[in-house]
């Protein structure tokens, strides 16, 4: 961590510790518990802390000395000078050392903010406040003595909210309400512009078919008696306000607001490390107490208010669901004194409420299915974000009956998925992040599945940067697009809504159309976005929006705030979204209020039910013993050579990986420092970026891969093959050598018993089947032929690539001035990777940028940060396609010269040519799973020195006894972690997994009944 943060986190742990000065006290602690280790305070999270003062504070210094492999942190200094409130932002980089002063008007309050992601120990020296009449109050040396005085808070909230009670403004002041947004719209137009805008808005609202004739008559009555005033009114406020009024009835009048009655959450921000974030927003120690799931009754600021729950205390909420009758609600709720997030069920009427699910697991964001069973997220996989750490618990998708019962696992993502709606065609359409072989950041896109987790398919933006994340999406009644918010996954509450119509195409920038006229979250403007209407648009003065709904082809509901933007740079107290009614034209109407934020409104009303898709999944029941393997499913194609840019008949073997789910995590973030502690040692300027925690590679953030097989391709390039069902697997087209021509940087699965075809390899159009009979359907699908090692080993540089070198070329690249790449097996002793491993991703070294570094890589491997230039792609970005026959082991220099005979005679075998391979077209891991489960666990002191960023999770995270989860079958019998675990005879656990003569042991502990549960 950076002396800046670590400085105020200090200050303000220690301030009950000591006495300070009176002119100075600190108030409103906003902050997580720093950790003592080795005599040095650490800390993770972000936070703040008030100064009142006496005396003017003129200035404010910090003094330390950071590592030169730290990131960077963000820290903000908001005061009020001369009645505005004044913010500066300081940000410390990286190898800072020596005093920073930032002088300040003479101020009496002062507020300091910060975050950061990593907690690294620095020198810190000392923090000063230093007032007007030239004194200072410094803190110097002073730390806790006794380790014990540092404690992990209790299993509660960081922060919490009493429930507000419900309340109902008056008529006036719902008036007043509605005056203040109009207002805040205005903002800073000349008047005489504002007027004109919205007569020529009002005039295209008048222009739609959607109001009665007998209203439509009166409010074009109304309107040209308005219009007749411009000339002499154009200059008046009360014009616009009467414009406004006329407006609003007018959209409140639409045939589409067919309700009156609006079922939403009021529910305060979440609070802690990193708590915007797209998955820890999710996690349960985020959650601020305070929330409420409401029913109100009318359509403005002053409708009726029903609190449905919490019934007694507090809790938090996120989206809840509508019964198709609109009789009952299905939601996610997290009590104050609750562990997690549950599924709950309850009339609209506030009766009948019970509880659905019950684990030490996160249930979130349920949908009702046409059958009367749900969808929703949930942590019960066990898994870590790749790019986080033991905070970040991953969610995917599972269903489950009405009761609760029968939870099953669709969804094989190995990162998280969000936010399931239905369709009304039936497939679920929801947002995926993944990462496979590409950028960690910028692929979060829509995707659709059926409810049982057949027929998975992409839906738009896999291979786009702008927007950052997009999710939430719902059909657009009477069209094929749907409305969605585009988010910045650093920050959900950043959000802009957006309409996809994929019949336009499948990736930025077609069928992408922008509400607002602002930049996309997080990752700003495209170099092609398109406005759906270049003259209307939403209004400016809002930040923010959240949980658009659709109504019907014209209107929706959305969320919207003004203010500042909360986040790593910005306002830590932002002001709280309000609902809105919108149109496509960017007109907005306040509907209501809250006391927090209110989102995911949703209109009580009857819906039409959405068919029931299902592929025809065979349910698998408990699983009976550890090596039980579920029922396979079929994948077939007519045409592998579709899209791929690869030429006809050079492809002769289709192979099959498995991407590992990331179940185990060593509890400490340790993946930047180690690749930049190894970058500096080669002196690579700008290495491969890294942000995780367990670190298998230093190419990126990756879990271990598993070579399952390969197959061989029909002379028409048709394939039908046999797959595991229920495990991530992504695809590789070889030549006749094994060698990838070209590699798919995303995955798929087949549930138990699916057969399933596409359209090629790499179809980002929207293309037609091929439907011809195909050499490969006229056969029986083919069993992969498993590599020589078996298709349980996973890929690790020591076991695959180290011996070969030894046997073929240490004895020249041993080190010698005059032959490049030592390849002796050193292990480095800070981190534990072999420098030899090092020299081949890094081809020796000394490289300025990451583009230099791909460009002469020796392995041939891809760095998925760097932008790789394709002629096909319109814009490219990190996550487009590579061109084939460009990359991996097809065009690996060091692949050549240990097989071809031509690099002083060196020729390895062909079973360690298809290692070497292996290594290089799984993307150069240096451990595999067998590596990662010899690690030992963290400890309960090392996980409570983790402080208040891990306090109040629900279970510790796990190396040498990570749990195994089969995700094909049955998983009610596992409510927490330990389900999963085995035990010796002596109750004690023992690792599930374990690696013995190249053979896996699996245990499992007993299954809770030995009959199959039936569905």
């Amino acid at each position: 961590m950076k002396p800046l943060l670590k400085i105020a986190c200090l200050l303000c742990w220690l301030c009950p510790l000591f006495t300070v000065a009176q002119t100075v006290q600190v108030q409103k602690l906003g902050m997580h518990q720093p950790t003592l280790q080795d005599g040095v305070v650490s800390f993770i999270g972000a936070g703040y802390f008030d100064l009142v003062s006496d005396k003017p504070i003129v200035a404010i210094e910090f003094d330390g000395q950071l590592p030169g492999n730290t990131r960077d942190i963000y820290l903000k200094l908001e005061h009020t000078h001369e009645g505005k409130r004044v913010i500066k932002n300081l940000i410390h980089r990286r190898n800072t050392q020596g005093p920073i002063r930032t002088d300040l008007p003479s101020v009496t309050q002062l507020r300091v903010g910060f975050s950061f992601a990593h907690a690294i120990p620095c020198n810190v020296k000392r923090l000063s406040f230093i007032f007007e009449d030239g004194s200072q109050t410094n803190w110097v040396d002073v730390f806790p003595k006794d380790p014990q005085q540092i404690n992990t808070p209790p299993v509660t909230a960081l922060k919490r909210m009493d429930t507000p009670e419900s309340q109902t403004l008056s008529k006036q002041a719902a008036d007043e309400k509605i005056r203040e947004q109009w207002l805040e719209q205005l903002g800073e137009k000349p008047l005489p512009q504002a007027n004109r805008e919205e007569l020529a808005r009002i005039e295209r609202l008048l222009e739609r078919e959607n109001i009665t004739p007998e209203k439509r008559e009166a409010f074009r009555e109304n309107f040209e008696a308005l219009k007749k005033q411009l000339p002499a009114r154009e200059k008046e406020s009360d014009y616009y306000m009467d414009l406004r009024a006329l407006k609003r009835a007018i959209m409140f009048a639409h045939n589409e607001v067919d309700f009156d009655e609006i079922l939403c959450i009021d529910n305060p921000y979440t609070y802690g490390s990193e708590p915007y974030h797209e998955v820890r927003s999710r996690t349960e120690n985020t959650a601020v107490p305070g929330g409420r799931l409401l029913v109100l009754k009318g359509l403005s600021p002053d409708a009726q208010v029903r609190r449905l729950a919490p019934d007694k205390g507090a809790a938090s909420f996120w989206r809840p669901d509508l019964s198709y009758d609109a009789q009952k609600t299905l939601f996610c709720m997290k009590e104050e004194n609750g562990s997690n997030y549950h599924l709950y069920e309850m009339n609209l009427d506030g009766t009948g409420l019970r509880q659905i699910t019950h684990a030490q697991y996160n249930d979130l964001d349920p949908i009702y299915l046409p059958d009367g069973n749900i969808v929703f997220s949930t942590s019960r996989i066990n898994q870590y974000l790749r790019c986080g750490g033991s905070a970040f618990r991953e969610f995917i998708l599972a269903r489950c009956d009405p009761d609760g019962k029968n939870i099953y696992f669709i969804s094989t993502n190995a990162e998280a998925d969000f936010l399931p709606t239905l369709l009304p065609d039936g497939r679920i359409i929801y947002c995926r992040w993944e990462y496979n072989d590409k950028d960690v950041f910028r692929v979060q896109s829509l995707w659709t599945v059926f409810p049982d987790g057949t027929n998975l398919a992409i839906y738009w933006g896999n291979q786009s940067r702008w927007p950052d994340m997009t999710m939430d999406a719902h059909a657009i009644e009477g069209t094929d697009k749907v409305l969605m918010l585009t988010s910045g996954h650093h920050d959900i509450y950043a959000g802009m809504p957006a309409i996809i119509s994929p019949s336009e195409g499948s990736n930025y920038p077609d069928g992408l159309y922008a509400l607002a006229k602002k930049p996309w979250p997080e990752v700003g403007k495209g170099p092609a976005d398109k406005l759906l209407n270049d003259e209307f648009y939403l209004p400016e003065c809002y930040v923010s929006y959240y949980s658009p709904k659709p109504l019907g082809k014209d209107l929706y509901l959305v969320s919207a705030r003004t203010g500042g933007i909360p986040g790593l740079l910005g306002d830590y107290n932002p002001q709280f979204f309000k609902l809105f009614l919108a149109d496509y034209d960017g007109n907005m109407e306040l509907v209501y209020e809250g006391a927090s934020n209110i989102m995911f409104a949703q209109p009580v009303r009857a819906r039409k039910k959405p068919d029931l898709r299902m592929g025809g999944t065979q349910w698998q029941g408990r699983q009976q013993h550890p090596d039980q393997q579920p029922t396979p499913g079929v994948l077939y194609t007519a045409d592998v050579y579709a899209n791929s840019g690869v030429p006809r008949g050079m492809a002769k073997y289709l192979r099959v990986w498995e991407l590992g789910s990331q179940v185990y995590c060593d509890g400490m973030r340790d993946s930047t420092k180690q690749s930049n502690y190894y970058a500096e040692k080669f002196d690579v300027k700008q290495p491969p970026f890294l942000s995780g925690e367990m670190t298998v590679s230093l190419v990126m953030d990756d879990t271990h891969k598993r070579m399952l097989g390969t197959a061989l391709i029909e002379e028409d390039g048709s394939i039908s093959i046999e797959v595991p069902s229920m495990r991530s697997l992504y695809f590789q087209l070889l030549d006749e050598r094994g060698r990838t021509l070209h590699s798919m940087r995303s995955f798929t699965h087949v549930m138990p018993g699916e057969m399933r075809g596409c359209l090629g390899c790499h179809a980002t159009q929207t293309n037609a089947p091929v439907t011809q009979v195909s050499i490969a359907t006229r056969k029986a699908p083919q069993k992969l032929t498993p590599p020589p090692w078996g298709d349980e080993e996973t890929i690790g540089f020591e076991r695959f690539v180290q011996p070969i070198l030894n046997k073929n070329c240490v004895s020249c690249h041993n080190g010698n001035e005059k032959t490049p790449l030592d390849f002796r097996p050193i292990i480095d002793e800070t981190h534990g990777i072999s420098l030899a491993y090092c020299n081949l991703i890094y081809s020796g070294g000394h490289t300025k940028t990451l583009k230099e570094l791909a460009e002469k890589s020796v392995t041939g491997v891809i760095y998925p940060r760097y932008a790789y230039p394709n002629p096909d792609e319109k814009f490219p970005t990190a996550e487009t396609i590579i061109p084939p026959m460009t990359a991996f082991s097809y065009k690996s220099k060091f692949i050549d010269n240990a097989t071809s005979g031509k690099h002083y005679g060196v020729k390895v075998s062909p079973l360690e040519e298809q290692r070497l391979i292996a290594w290089v077209d799984g993307l150069c891991p240096y451990f595999g799973e067998e590596e990662v489960r010899a690690m030992p666990d963290i400890t309960q002191q090392g996980w409570d020195r983790r402080g208040s960023s891990v306090a109040g999770l629900s279970y510790l995270p796990r190396m040498r006894t990570a749990p195994l989860v089969n995700r094909a079958f049955l998983q009610d019998d596992f409510s927490v972690q330990e389900d999963r675990l085995p035990r010796d005879e002596n109750g004690e656990i023992i690792p599930p997994l374990t690696f013995e003569n190249g053979k896996y042991i699996r245990k499992m502990p007993p299954p809770k009944t030995d009959e199959k549960v039936p569905r």
